[in-house]
């Protein structure tokens, strides 16, 4: 007996649903993460290190095969970030990687908290956003650590003058840490602008006497610069750079001879490369041999915060999300972040002196 048409192709419908569903059920699920950056030039440093190092981990983690692959979806802009953020959500993503410094970070936090999309910051240190049920994770320590830490180590080093270079730039970071280190040690710090002329600048540190303890809370490239400034004119001031110095292209600090200075942080940017084995790193120097940024670093953490919630929850979105990312301990060569329920990490940083001999960490009272 012949089979009618209607009956071969409703057959061959049924073989061809079986064979998508199951092809679906064997693919690993994907899950797409946005990354939200400025173009504006204050911040284009930090950010484009940002984005760079996630799309080389999607493509890292994707290539060595898991549970899930990994898509990113990219949106720039330059200061107000609302339309980005909607173009990442029209695109569907999971979650935001976003804010390299603390202003982009806060400026972004509203927005993730309006379209309920989790928001991951690799190094924001602004405490808004501390201890708040919200959309707003970070793997960097809050500002208040930091603050404790530097107030010490200004105490330690008997600086009874101090003189910051800040940037106007980034005021949720720059300023805010400055003033509050000053309440915290109760010393005297004099801000000066970091983002000024560069002959002024010069003519006027050469007509005072040299400062006990110069500070510079500025973006890498006029921290570089500064710097240089500081070891021709004070070279017997005791120099920290701030966490936002050495965001970025932290290496070429090492083309300034005799340059000392100490900072603080959550690890050492110089001995994290060679200490333990790390995949991701590991690949990525081999693959671009250049040295590695403090935000890579860190955005690689914040990539690994956000992998291991997809792995655990692939398929899930909005408000399921959310709940995967924290509470979640995460750790690597040389470094480990645990948050707690609110997507803020625990702990204190730590001290290091950094002079041409090295790195070492320095034991605060």
């Amino acid at each position: 007996m012949k089979l009618s048409v209607a009956r071969i192709l409703s057959a061959a419908g049924l073989v061809l649903g079986a064979a998508l569903v199951l092809r679906f059920f064997a693919s690993p699920p994907e899950v797409t993460v946005g990354v939200l950056y400025s173009d504006c030039p204050p911040y284009l440093a930090t950010e484009v290190d940002m984005l760079s190092t996630a799309q080389a981990y999607v493509d890292w983690y994707n290539g060595k095969g898991g549970p899930i692959r990994l898509r990113l979806a990219a949106a720039p802009y330059r200061r107000d970030p609302a339309e980005a953020f909607e173009e990442l959500c029209r695109r569907k993503v999971s979650v935001v990687l976003a804010g390299s410094v603390s202003e982009l970070a806060e400026a972004a936090a509203s927005h993730a908290e309006r379209l309920r999309i989790p928001l991951v910051s690799p190094t924001a240190q602004t405490e808004k956003l501390q201890g708040r049920d919200d959309w707003f994770f970070r793997v960097q320590k809050p500002l208040s650590r930091t603050v404790e830490r530097t107030a010490a180590l200004l105490c330690f080093l008997e600086a009874d003058r101090v003189i910051a270079f800040v940037s106007d730039n980034n005021e949720a970071y720059a300023l805010e840490t400055v003033r509050r280190t000053r309440e915290a040690a109760g010393l005297t710090v004099e801000i000066v602008d970091a983002d000024g002329d560069f002959a002024s600048r010069r003519t006027w540190m050469a007509s005072i006497p040299a400062p006990p303890a110069v500070w510079i809370v500025a973006a890498p490239e006029t921290s570089f610069w500064i710097c240089r400034q500081v070891r021709e004119l004070w070279p017997e001031s005791a120099l920290i750079l701030s966490i936002w110095s050495l965001s970025s292209g932290h290496g070429r600090l090492d083309e300034i001879d005799g340059l000392s200075f100490f900072f603080v942080e959550n690890f050492d940017p110089w001995l994290a490369e060679d200490r333990g084995e790390d995949p991701f790193r590991d690949a990525f120097r081999s693959a671009y041999r250049h040295p590695l940024s403090m935000l890579f670093h860190y955005t690689a953490a914040a990539m690994d915060l956000i992998t291991a919630a997809a792995e655990e929850k692939p398929r899930a979105r909005g408000e399921s999300f959310r709940r995967a990312l924290a509470p979640r301990s995460i750790a690597g060569a040389g470094w480990s972040v645990a948050l707690d329920a609110w997507g803020d990490p625990q702990g204190s940083p730590r001290v290091f002196r950094r002079d041409s001999r090295g790195v070492e960490e320095v034991f605060l009272p």
